[in-house]
């Protein structure tokens, strides 16, 4: 099922302890160190191959599928595919700016890292990605697919810094 990570835990160390199996936990979140130096190598990212792209394009808008499976340079979803299968850990991606989802699912595409994505509490674009299912049916078929999106309505200029270095606490922050 994966590793749990340290904001996971946070929630359940205020229950009772129960006897359950021992908690894999993330070194690494938290973190704002790469999991290791970060090169950007232009051939790699132009030769990757798009199926873990093709694999997530359903669950954003139709519209936006061509956008998903374009030539880096003209589009960022190639790159972000790059970063997730290269340097993805098990530590959460941020995402700010949700609108179609479509760079959450790119970045969740290495099928490991979660991502976080936060939106103003007054967006709805993403439910169009949803297409005619609601969010919790949508979830759970593209937690099926391996991609972990936990959706953030919240105003990130108005929480508290603690709360905003939580959201944070990782190495890959994506203003989107």
């Amino acid at each position: 099922q994966g590793e749990k990570y340290a904001s996971d835990t946070r929630k359940e160390a205020s229950k009772p302890e129960v006897s359950e199996p021992e908690v894999s936990i993330c070194s690494g979140e938290g973190s704002f160190s790469p999991p290791s130096d970060i090169i950007i190598d232009y051939e790699k990212i132009r030769k990757m191959d798009k199926s873990p792209l093709k694999r997530v394009k359903p669950y954003t808008i139709k519209a936006y599928e061509k956008y998903m499976l374009d030539d880096a340079g003209n589009e960022h979803y190639t790159f972000l595919n790059y970063i997730s299968a290269t340097y993805g850990d098990c530590r959460h991606f941020t995402d700010i700016g949700t609108r179609y989802v479509a760079s959450s699912l790119a970045a969740g595409s290495n099928f490991k890292t979660p991502i976080w994505t936060f939106d103003l509490p007054t967006s709805v674009e993403r439910k169009e990605a949803f297409r005619g299912r609601g969010e919790e049916k949508w979830k759970k078929v593209v937690q099926a697919e391996g991609v972990q999106i936990k959706f953030h309505n919240v105003d990130l200029m108005k929480v508290s810094d603690e709360k905003l270095k939580f959201y944070l606490g990782t190495w890959f922050v994506m203003l989107d």
